[in-house]
């Protein structure tokens, strides 16, 4: 079995590629942790960042965040990306293998600007929650 943080990345990826407007917007372009070289842009980024283990009942329970975010040259498409992001994922019921789903929500926002080689990239998105307990 995959661990609990991978079985709710991949219901992340699941919950974005099932949201068409988004995918007309980001397609495929859907990446956990890792970007190939040389990206079409806008993509999507996902990122395990903290949270887990709970401990609250007999039965195990997480509550791991993540960040997701739109990353593009264009501040306006990084906006709207984030906003496809947001509302494929908050309140969605992810399918988990082996886990209960209970929540998805967003906590926090999230912008960033890097240069690399005179170009500018923005990234934005949000830090998502979502609490599962072990079935």
């Amino acid at each position: 079995m995959p661990d609990a943080e991978g079985v709710i990345e991949a219901g992340f990826v699941a919950a974005l590629a099932a949201y068409a407007p988004g995918v007309t917007f980001y397609g495929a372009r859907v990446y956990t942790l890792d970007v190939p070289e040389g990206p079409t842009l806008p993509y999507v980024l996902i990122t395990y960042f903290g949270g887990g283990d709970r401990n609250l009942q007999p039965t195990r329970m997480i509550a791991p965040r993540f960040l997701v975010e739109c990353v593009s040259e264009k501040l306006s498409v990084a906006r709207t990306g984030a906003g496809h992001i947001e509302t494929a994922l908050t309140g969605v019921a992810l399918t988990l293998t082996g886990w209960n789903w209970m929540y998805t929500y967003r906590r926090d926002g999230f912008q960033r600007v890097e240069r690399d080689k005179g170009v500018v990239c923005y990234r934005r998105g949000a830090f998502f929650e979502t609490g599962a307990s072990q079935l």
